[in-house]
C-alpha cells in the first residue's frame, strides 16, 4: 500500500479555497481561488519543499469558484490566468499586472468551471445551464 506525505501548507487565503490548478508560469507553480474573492499564485521556494505567495489577483465582487490557465503565446509568453466567480463574471489576467486584462460578461449564474480549449478558445460552465 502506498502512502502519501503532506508536502506543504499554503497559508494566505482568508476563506476556504474553491479551486486549484497548476500554473503555466513559473514551472511548478500553483493557482488557487477562494471565497475571499482572490486568486493567488504560489511558486516553489528555492531549496525547500514550501511555496511562496507571488501574486494576489482581486477584482471579483463575489467569491471565485473556478480558475484555469491559457497556454503561452507570442503576445503572452507567460500565458494567462482566468477566474470565474459567483458574480457571473470571468476575469482574464496576465502576471504582469494586478488589474484584469479582460472582463467577460454574459452568464446569468455563477461561473463554476473553466477550461482553455484549442486555438485560443475558453470554455465556461455556469449555474445558468
Amino acid at each position: 500500500m502506498s502512502s502519501y506525505k503532506l508536502r506543504s501548507v499554503l497559508r494566505g487565503h482568508e476563506l476556504d479555497v474553491r479551486a486549484v490548478c497548476p500554473a503555466v508560469f513559473p514551472e511548478g507553480g500553483i493557482l488557487t481561488a477562494s471565497r475571499d474573492r482572490t486568486a493567488r499564485l504560489w511558486v516553489p521556494s528555492e531549496g525547500t519543499l514550501d511555496f511562496e505567495e507571488r501574486h494576489v489577483l482581486s477584482g471579483h465582487n463575489n467569491f471565485i469558484s473556478a480558475v484555469c490557465t491559457i497556454p503561452p503565446t507570442d503576445k503572452y509568453p507567460h500565458g494567462l490566468v482566468v477566474t470565474g466567480g459567483h458574480d457571473n463574471v470571468i476575469l482574464v489576467w496576465t502576471l504582469d499586472s494586478l488589474e484584469p486584462l479582460h472582463r467577460l460578461e454574459g452568464h446569468t449564474g455563477a461561473v463554476c468551471s473553466l477550461i482553455a480549449g484549442k486555438f485560443g478558445t475558453l470554455l465556461s460552465g455556469s449555474w445558468d445551464k
